[in-house]
């Protein structure tokens, strides 16, 4: 049994490092390839001059990294983390300040979803009702007033960079904990992103948070896998994608080793605390359009459908919203996209795995999303700030997957827990999204675990392994927490 964990353990690390491998090369290749997606839809060529200006601001942002490390390689991880938080909060800030908030397509619903929810508790959109929910209750306070949707954003960013530190500082170090809150804190994606009011900005503090709480809970507190479903039940409500997480958990609790009960009662206690958590909203959509699921959206056929669709590459499109021919908010729109989502699986099951494969590029490898939305799809826009900052954001992102598959690949003997649950974690987001619709924002969630396995590569380089709280062999002196090594 235990040579047979070990195997499955082997193998999945291995696949976790290869894909993220896989990543980090699409994410370069995205960069470097003047035909890739990234360059087609910048709509400002840049010039020598823009380009001056991107090596310019990453020579300041790798010098602060590098500052960053050597303060925390002196025993001074409190400044270290000090000057993370005081950067991520700054660019933020500036972020907000300098950008106009964009209220075009889902942003421009939101808002209106929250005005309408703040005003008169109605809520009648197909969308999940967690963001607008949470946006309503900050518009009672202080009215319509997006800017409060940013503050929000803000807070959220806040929250993960201390989860941040919670993951890096108990399993990889101090010199990775701060490492990987600085390179989040600067990377421009998630910072131009916080000027947005996407539920992605709120559904990540609940995923990270639900992580770290596993990653405790490996010790034998089964309140916190309580507490780890409990916070991806609510992400669910936020944005309807944490339901492959659950499986993801439980892949989680088996390779770590615990004894059969403890991990049989670990994972009847994560499966029932989701499914508690979630009986609200799966009695609210029975009501809505007496249909179960355990779905908080009614989009999750037409997610599907473009998921399936071969000629867009599993994107958005209007011609499969057109093909539903009713409301969105119906019962109807669900069933009919439904049912063309499955004749298309069915008619085109052959070219699914070559759309998979087309699809990598899309989510993984392109991290613009923040430059797109905050910048270029910005009715008020400058092209070539645009232009400029997803070149950084890419930038940024190809260097970090790069280094967070090294880091796997360096830990591949010493198994630690929060490697672990980014592998399990990214295996099963990148196995539904073969069949589901793809946009790059949708890894937005997972940036902040390659940002911190990059600082764990950092940390590995400048030689601070002697700081690392967890390794293989104190995993081994509990077997509470051993992971097969």
């Amino acid at each position: 049994m235990a040579r047979g964990l070990l195997l499955i353990t082997k193998v999945v690390w291995w696949g976790g490092t290869l894909f993220t491998a896989l990543v980090g090369y699409s994410a370069l290749e995205v960069l470097l390839n003047p035909g890739s997606g990234m360059w087609r839809g910048i709509p400002y060529k840049p010039g020598l001059g823009d380009l001056a200006i991107v090596g310019l601001l990453a020579a300041l942002g790798l010098a602060g990294l590098l500052v960053d490390v050597v303060v925390a390689l002196r025993g001074r991880a409190a400044i270290a983390l000090g000057i993370g938080f005081a950067v991520l909060v700054a660019t933020r800030v500036a972020a907000i300040a300098i950008i106009p908030t964009p209220l075009n397509t889902d942003w421009g619903d939101y808002q209106l979803q929250a005005i309408q929810l703040a005003a008169t508790g109605v809520y009648d959109s197909p969308r999940p009702p967690g963001f607008p929910i949470a946006l309503s209750v900050l518009y009672r306070i202080g009215g319509p007033n997006p800017l409060f949707g940013e503050l929000l954003n803000l807070a959220c960013a806040v929250v993960v960079g201390i989860l941040i530190v919670v993951l890096g500082k108990r399993w990889l170090g101090d010199v990775a904990a701060a490492v990987g809150l600085y390179a989040w804190a600067i990377s421009p994606g998630p910072v131009l992103f916080t000027a947005v009011l996407a539920s992605e900005n709120l559904y990540t503090p609940f995923f990270i948070g639900a992580l770290v709480l596993a990653s405790l809970a490996v010790k034998g507190r089964f309140a916190l896998w309580a507490g780890a479903a409990a916070l991806l039940g609510l992400s669910q409500y936020v944005r309807p994608a944490s339901l492959v997480l659950v499986p993801a958990l439980v892949l989680f609790v088996l390779l770590t080793g615990l004894p059969r009960r403890r991990a049989a009662l670990a994972i009847l206690v994560l499966t029932f605390t989701f499914l508690v958590v979630l009986s609200p909203g799966i009695v609210w959509q029975y009501q809505r359009f007496g249909w179960l699921t355990l779905s908080t959206s009614n989009y999750d056929g037409l997610n599907l459908l473009v998921g399936l669709n071969l000629k867009s590459d599993g994107q958005y499109n209007r011609g499969d919203l057109a093909l539903a021919g009713s409301a969105t908010n119906s019962r109807e729109f669900h069933d009919r996209t439904y049912r063309l989502a499955i004749q298309r699986l069915l008619s085109e099951k052959s070219a699914i795995p070559a759309l998979a494969i087309r699809k990598i590029p899309i989510l993984w490898g392109d991290s613009t999303y923040g430059a797109k939305w905050a910048i270029n799809a910005n009715p008020v826009h400058d092209l070539r700030a645009g232009t400029i900052m997803a070149v950084l954001s890419q930038l940024a992102y190809a260097a970090a997957t790069l280094a967070a598959a090294a880091f796997l690949f360096v830990r591949r003997r010493e198994r630690d827990m929060v490697s672990l649950l980014f592998i399990c974690c990214l295996g099963a987001v990148a196995a539904s999204e073969v069949f589901l619709e793809v946009q790059s924002r949708y890894h937005a969630p997972l940036e902040p675990l390659f940002y911190l396995l990059a600082g764990g590569f950092v940390a590995w380089l400048a030689g601070a392994r002697g700081t690392q709280v967890q390794t293989a062999s104190s995993l081994t002196a509990s077997a509470s927490s051993n992971l097969p090594s």
